[in-house]
């Protein structure tokens, strides 16, 4: 919800009167606000499902619905709409059973200043919640991706693997992912190579991409010339870096070789 969209109020109380007073108040402190009286429990519950709001504000003269079953059904349903409570009394009981706030019915300046706080807090959490799940189908598409990439991929956190694909492991002549799983990278790259890979992988921690030629590590301890492609990504909600390694034509043993001659 953005800060100036209508808030959307659910009412348990005695009349639309006292709706309209609380937008009123709404309105007083430069929002707006529309609102709707649940007129039984079966009506609260068919309005709770029907629509997202933001804020469920009660009092204790609805004819027909108990404030405190009311809130321990809100629990139960483990529903983010925040509630506050308009009673001079029993402020542990309501507080107990769910409720953001109590506050005094005639407390109107306390009253919005509550009730905008608890749109804002639900209005983070629900970002929070839209993030994670955009993250999390990021990451899915991502893992989708990598198995079917051609090219060979891992991704590395404080230098060990968290992640590869079929296509690195076969690169380093490993036959399962599971095999390199917390491996430090490091160990797949020539000792020669060290000091230079250490130099690239802490100026890719701070964002930006950049290509390398090195000399790589096989299980088995032959070496073969490859080359790396480094950037900044995010795996499992964490920042991490993603490499990309292509073995080059020339074995690393006939490399040697050529230059001894």
């Amino acid at each position: 919800m953005a800060r100036k969209n209508t808030i959307k109020l659910l009412l348990i109380n005695e009349s639309e009167n006292e709706g309209e007073r609380l937008i009123s108040l709404f309105r007083n402190a430069g929002r707006v606000a529309r609102a709707q009286r649940a007129q039984s429990a079966e009506d609260l519950f068919s309005l709770l499902a029907q629509d997202s709001w933001d804020l469920l504000i009660a009092d204790d003269k609805h004819p027909e619905i108990n404030i405190e079953q009311c809130l321990e059904q809100l629990k139960k349903q483990n529903s983010d709409l925040p509630a506050i409570i308009l009673r001079d009394e029993n402020i542990i009981a309501a507080l107990e059973a769910g409720a953001n706030d109590v506050i005094a019915k005639d407390d109107e300046s306390r009253f919005i200043f509550a009730a905008l706080r608890e749109i804002n807090h639900l209005e983070v959490q629900r970002e929070l919640l839209a993030t994670k799940e955009n993250l999390n189908d990021a990451e899915a598409r991502c893992e989708l991706l990598m198995a079917q990439s051609q090219d060979a991929l891992a991704y590395v956190g404080d230098g060990m693997i968290i992640s590869t694909n079929q296509q690195f492991c076969a690169c380093f002549s490993y036959n399962d992912p599971d095999d390199l799983d917390c491996a430090p990278i490091i160990d797949l790259i020539n000792d020669d190579d060290h000091e230079k890979f250490k130099v690239l992988l802490k100026s890719i921690a701070d964002g930006g991409k950049t290509d390398w030629d090195f000399t790589g590590i096989k299980q088995d301890g032959s070496q073969f010339n490859a080359s790396m492609q480094l950037s900044s990504a995010v795996f499992d909600e964490e920042p991490c870096i993603q490499i990309s390694v292509s073995q080059r034509s020339t074995p690393a043993s006939d490399a040697n070789h050529a230059t001894s001659d």
